[in-house]
């Protein structure tokens, strides 16, 4: 692994430093088409008019994001690397290990290991995936990653875009990944769009957007305001597409639970599309829109607290993107 150019840590104010390129956008809108505000379920809420697919996922890259009732449908152009950004060359892989380590402006031709606290990855181009932690240890917390587009431009970009837990990943394109973003344990992903999967028949799967495996709490997994796109594969890759959207499965039930929300996020392609399995705390899902795109349906649910008992279930304004209803699933 490559050692960290001392240009390209930042710790008081991030700027980037040497020439650099901007970013390329990989991909187009969902496959539910052009981006689409949607409000808050609770002031009364379903899609409202489309703004357009240059509109910001959330308020404008950089800003912090709108209000908490305001949703636009990310897409290539407005996730990723910001426009007119200078980004600085740097081949071979990051190992990250002091506290409070900033990484801003770069275009990596690697992959980013995170070992330590509060790390902020922004306005970057990674090429590889971003790991944060890694077992025994899992030493990694707070970890924000925002403003970056995750993946090669074309291949096969490995198993995971970013992995596995304690970590907000915002606004951004992550695409050509077997599992495009692992959320085991106190993870949120928001505004960001999750696409062109790249199935790996070797082991036998396909791809998929987003997945918890063995979740666990305390706290929760929460995906908020995204597009994940699991219908397409990436162009270059096998014509097996995503196997979900997201799923969450975890046999054994972890200790504490988590709990899991999905607010007003589109969903597409899969098996099913999205599967809920196994043991859960809580699960809340209010204001998602799903695609048609999916071999038996658009979800697969089978929450309990202790394998018999149901996880307390908040089901609201869940549909098709064509407006069809989806009804509140059971347990079993």
């Amino acid at each position: 692994m490559k050692a960290l150019a001392p240009c390209l840590v930042v710790l008081a104010q991030a700027i980037g430093c040497g020439d650099g390129s901007t970013s390329g956008e990989t991909g187009g809108a969902g496959a539910g088409g052009s981006a689409t505000t949607m409000t808050s379920a609770s002031s009364g809420g379903g899609p409202a008019g489309g703004s357009g697919a240059g509109g910001d996922a959330g308020g404008a890259p950089g800003d912090g994001g709108a209000g908490p009732e305001t949703c636009v449908r990310p897409t290539a152009l407005n996730t990723g690397v910001p426009p007119g950004t200078v980004l600085t060359p740097q081949d071979g892989d990051i190992t990250v290990t002091k506290d409070g380590t900033i990484l801003d402006a770069i275009d990596l031709d690697g992959s980013v290991y995170i070992e330590a606290k509060d790390v902020t990855i922004r306005r970057s181009r990674i090429r590889g995936g971003i790991e944060i932690g890694h077992y025994p240890t899992y030493v990694a917390s707070g970890v924000l990653i925002e403003d970056c587009e995750i993946g090669p431009d074309a291949g096969y970009g490995g198993v995971h875009g970013v992995y596995d837990r304690n970590f907000t990943l915002r606004r951004s394109n992550v695409h050509n990944f077997h599992l495009g973003v692992q959320a085991n344990s106190n993870a949120t992903i928001e505004h960001s769009y999750i696409h062109h999967p790249y199935a790996n028949l070797e082991d036998g799967h396909e791809g998929i957007g987003v997945m918890s495996y063995a979740p666990f709490g305390p706290g929760s997994i929460t995906l908020f305001c995204n597009d994940v796109d699991m219908g397409v594969p990436a162009p270059d890759g096998p014509e097996g597409v995503g196997n979900a959207s997201y799923e969450g499965v975890d046999q054994d039930g972890g200790d504490p639970l988590a709990d899991l929300v999905l607010d007003r996020n589109w969903f597409n392609g899969g098996s099913y599309t999205v599967y809920v399995l196994d043991h859960w705390q809580s699960v809340t899902a209010t204001g998602n829109r799903w695609g048609h795109v999916a071999a038996y349906g658009p979800l697969h649910y089978t929450a309990t607290v202790d394998g018999a008992t149901p996880s307390p279930l908040v089901w609201t304004d869940n549909a098709f993107d064509d407006g069809e209803p989806i009804p509140a699933p059971s347990s079993r």
